[in-house]
């Protein structure tokens, strides 16, 4: 159910770590995971682009700032 998945904000290196933990944990077992960015609003082309970043599954989700977090996004 919904109301009992765990949401995470990553606020801190530990939090990027075990975001990073848990994506890989996925891919490693093939996986699929949800993707969604929220962008900086209405003039969604200027600098900075994305402000958001959402990962999930069915049960789980992560969301990361990716001016502070970029590294982990991408890794």
């Amino acid at each position: 159910m919904l109301a009992d998945a765990p949401l995470h904000y990553v606020d801190c290196l530990a939090d990027a770590v075990k975001f990073v933990d848990w994506a890989n944990a996925l891919a490693n077992r093939g996986n699929p995971v949800a993707y969604d960015t929220e962008t900086t609003g209405l003039k969604w082309w200027t600098h900075p682009f994305v402000r958001l970043a959402q990962f999930g599954i069915a049960d789980e989700a992560w969301a990361l700032d990716i001016q502070r977090w970029r590294g982990p996004v991408e890794e």
